[in-house]
């Protein structure tokens, strides 16, 4: 497997960090920014607005947004084969730039979203707690910046460790609410712009989580430097913080592991008794 950089995630998380962009409540991994769960349908695949303002339309940059995966996509193809599990797959733009070696599967609550995607892959409409997929069903599961969506993150953690094969790949990315952007522009930080996103982890307590449901951390990474937003344009931003914060090195985080898969019947319902959900 090609090799990417290394960071073991041996971290001390704070009981009760403060939050860089607001008074927001702590629940032991991540902040909650508010307890309505976003539903995404039609419009959120029309015509939106980002974060510096422009109106786009993400399934007519279907190429832009590919791209953007190219780091998991680079990865996820240096693994043999087998069955792979997009949560959240929107339209498919990551199932739709995997290899055909790939047994390919994705959920969404968006029925207009599931009509792109089931082109490239077996779909299922629903939230994954409530899909009842078999046991170690899947090689591989992706949650990408789908897990600051949910109201109840750690049941989807319990599940993908339920479904994943013993040394199965978890592959999660989302916001880092406690990057440098975040600390320097508050309530600017363009990662905000989404109201959709409610449940806010660091990178820190992202890994720690992942740890604390035993997976093993293979790597970290934090594209920016060979993307279209390492520019001149975007350091020079950093200065402005009366303005929106702009694509920068550490606002989104991702993280590779794998499953430590041991009775893993008892031990997933041994994490439902440890673990209060949205508690």
């Amino acid at each position: 497997m090609k090799k990417k950089k290394l960071l073991k995630a041996n971290v001390s998380l704070r009981n009760n960090p403060v939050c860089p962009i607001g008074d927001l409540t702590w629940k032991k991994y991540y902040w909650v920014r508010s307890q309505k769960e976003p539903l995404y349908e039609k419009d959120y695949w029309g015509e939106v607005k980002d974060p510096d303002g422009n109106q786009r339309n993400l399934t007519e940059e279907w190429d832009q947004q590919v791209s953007k995966l190219r780091h998991i996509v680079d990865f996820i193809e240096e693994i043999k084969s087998g069955k792979i599990l997009d949560v959240g797959c929107g339209p498919g733009f990551l199932l739709s730039a995997l290899s055909e070696k790939w047994d390919k599967h994705g959920i969404d609550i968006s029925q207009t979203a599931l009509e792109y995607c089931s082109k490239y892959a077996k779909v299922f409409r629903g939230k994954l707690p409530n899909l009842n997929f078999e046991e170690d069903m899947f090689d591989v599961v992706v949650m990408n910046h789908v897990i600051e969506h949910i109201l109840k993150p750690l049941e989807y953690i319990v599940e993908v460790r339920r479904i994943l094969k013993d040394g199965g790949i978890f592959i999660i990315a989302t916001p880092d609410f406690d990057s440098a952007c975040a600390r320097r522009f508050g309530n600017n930080f363009r990662m905000l712009h989404d109201k959709g996103h409610i449940s806010l982890f660091t990178s820190f307590s992202l890994v720690k989580m992942i740890e604390d449901f035993n997976f093993e951390i293979i790597c970290i990474d934090y594209p920016f430097f060979d993307t279209v937003y390492f520019t001149k344009e975007n350091i020079n931003r950093m200065f402005d913080t009366g303005k929106v914060s702009p694509p920068f090195y550490g606002n989104h985080v991702i993280v590779y592991s794998y499953n430590r898969k041991k009775n893993s019947t008892s031990s997933c319902n041994k994490m439902k008794e440890d673990y209060e959900y949205g508690n």
